[in-house]
């Protein structure tokens, strides 16, 4: 399994992204980002295009 620090860098594959949360990560033309979390910690996904970084998260 590949460990990815700072999610912003680098580019996840399908593969990771349904092991991620139980699969909770959406499937997105571009990349997939977490943009914060609810209060339970589970994630919020959004979508961003290709050739961009995810924002960064407060």
């Amino acid at each position: 399994m590949k460990i990815i620090e700072n999610l912003s860098s680098e580019k996840l594959t399908k593969e990771e992204l349904k092991k991620i949360n139980g699969g909770n990560a959406p499937e997105c033309y571009g990349i997939a980002c977490i943009v914060g979390f609810e209060e339970n910690r589970k994630p919020i996904w959004e979508c961003f295009p290709s050739g961009t970084k995810c924002p960064p998260r407060n």
